[in-house]
């Protein structure tokens, strides 16, 4: 008989953990399973990308005050009248949600937790309440799935969790609909010279990404090679970069895209991509990139990174908040075409181990497994009432 799995995300905004869950439903055996996909709020980009035979339910929020009323609505409405075998929620706030939900709701079904970021630095303006509430409501989970050993032993190690209902699983790519998607047409900057060496960067433009150590190293490098940048993505920091941007004078060779869906072609036709982050969980767009063939800077930061690059095999790897070691490689890139070259080809070699398709598999692998326990925990009770009586 097929499983219901419900998928629970706070929206479809442009993300890892975003792109990673389209991937999940375009690619999930349907033989076994039928998925059902909750939103907080059915918004975001990728919202059209999601399969057809996929029914959404939209909890609604409006505001972050909404958190109430989805708690309830998930427990009085959803759980109890979709039944699903298994949830799999996306981000802690969504967790801390769907744990809550479950408390109080009639129906309480098996709940796996997924954990994208460093939950010590990406909660740290609320880091106090946010870790009382992931030791209190983190160990109810049926299992908890990190993208990055990094996560999983930060959650161990920092969070008091136990290790032994904490697994990883990385994320994962389509490289086909990568490779497609970055031959796609788009629009040329008219400003942009081919003549130069061409840096492009992709992300939430926010704290995390780090995004002014980039433009300032970007201006240090071109002190001394023709360097143009390009930043894609959109959030709050969005205004004062281009602040930054115009303050130097440097709206010739700097370029603030904002959000685009489809950002491949750009990464593909780029010299080198930098991801300046002060963390991260398990940036999914490093193993985009590296579909593309681009070589890769990333910072040595809390999370995933080093489970990507091996520094100076298939990328180069410079520690965070750099300013000087982050121009040094910018500029090693420029001066070395065959290092960039060689780093591609590695780099292609590399991503094999994160196809989207044998991800996929990894997860339904979990789901069978906590579903047949289940199952074998139900009967094992209800043979023992059966000797009772």
């Amino acid at each position: 008989m097929k499983q219901k799995i419900m998928f629970i995300c706070p929206s479809m905004e442009i993300g890892g953990a975003e792109r990673l869950l389209v991937d999940m439903l375009q690619h999930l055996d349907r033989t076994k399973f039928v998925p059902v996909l909750v939103l907080l709020k059915a918004s975001g980009d990728f919202l059209p990308q999601i399969p057809k035979d996929v029914r959404i339910i939209d909890c609604n929020k409006k505001t972050k005050y909404s958190i109430f009323r989805i708690i309830f609505f998930l427990a009085r409405t959803v759980f109890s009248a979709e039944k699903p075998a298994l949830v799999l929620s996306f981000l802690w706030y969504t967790n801390i949600t769907v744990q809550l939900a479950r408390f109080i709701s009639g129906f309480k079904p098996l709940v796996i937790f997924s954990v994208h970021n460093c939950l010590e630095q990406f909660t740290k303006k609320r880091y106090l309440l946010a870790k009382i509430l992931i030791q209190f409501l983190y160990p109810f989970a049926d299992v908890i799935v990190t993208v990055s050993k990094f996560i999983q032993q930060e959650l161990v190690h920092v969070f008091k969790l136990d290790k032994n209902r904490i697994l990883c699983i990385y994320n994962g790519i389509d490289q086909e609909k990568i490779i497609a998607l970055s031959k796609k047409t788009f629009d040329i900057n008219p400003l942009l010279n081919q003549n130069n060496f061409q840096i492009v960067s992709c992300g939430r433009l926010t704290y995390q990404k780090n995004y002014p150590l980039l433009i300032d190293a970007v201006m240090e490098a071109r002190k001394k090679y023709p360097i143009q940048l390009t930043l894609i993505g959109g959030g709050e920091d969005f205004s004062s970069l281009n602040d930054k941007i115009k303050s130097l004078d440097a709206e010739q060779y700097i370029f603030l895209l904002g959000k685009k869906v489809n950002p491949f072609p750009y990464i593909h036709n780029a010299d080198c991509y930098v991801l300046p982050s002060r963390f991260e969980g398990f940036p999914v767009v490093l193993l985009e990139t590296m579909v593309c063939g681009i070589p890769i800077i990333a910072t040595d930061c809390p999370g995933g990174n080093r489970e990507i690059i091996e520094h100076n095999k298939n990328g180069l790897v410079v520690p965070q908040d750099n300013i000087q070691e982050l121009t040094a490689a910018i500029e090693t890139y420029y001066k070395n075409k065959n290092m960039r070259y060689t780093f591609s080809l590695e780099a292609k070699k590399t991503v094999q181990y994160f196809e989207i398709r044998k991800i996929v598999r990894e997860y339904e692998a979990v789901f069978e497994e906590i579903l047949m326990l289940s199952a074998n925990r139900k009967a094992e009770r209800t043979v023992s009432v059966g000797k009772a009586i």
